[in-house]
């Protein structure tokens, strides 16, 4: 799917949306939640006036697209983060920061009466 036929799926949902949502009264206000995970593709929650335009066949469209596009994503990227964060995140190491103006030889060498820093300071 390209980027034409998503706009125009986007186009035709919001469309959907504004013209198919009776008025709102106060029990029946849609919730930003709602409306955020709507747009997304996803379900809304349960008691949503947005439900019934779950079941109109251009937003079941436009949720499988971004169903794909979440799968390519995780495929091709996010599993490959979490693999490496698991890897080299997962025990935390003393670590120290230093400025980078500082010259490095400041921070190795250690003048009389200077104390050092734990290496878990950060400056």
């Amino acid at each position: 799917m390209n980027m034409r036929q998503f706009t125009k799926i986007a186009v035709v949902a919001a469309a959907v949306f504004l013209l198919a949502a009776p008025p709102a009264r106060a029990a029946d206000a849609v919730t930003a939640n709602d409306t955020a995970l709507f747009l997304a593709g996803m379900m809304p929650s349960a008691d949503s006036p947005l439900m019934p335009l779950t079941r109109d066949p251009l937003w079941q469209r436009h949720a499988r697209f971004f169903d794909a596009a979440f799968a390519q994503l995780e495929e091709r990227q996010l599993s490959k983060i979490r693999a490496w964060a698991n890897a080299n995140l997962a025990a935390p190491k003393p670590t120290m920061f230093r400025l980078r103006r500082v010259p490095a030889a400041f921070w190795n060498s250690q003048p009389t009466g200077v104390t050092p820093l734990p290496a878990n300071v950060a400056l």
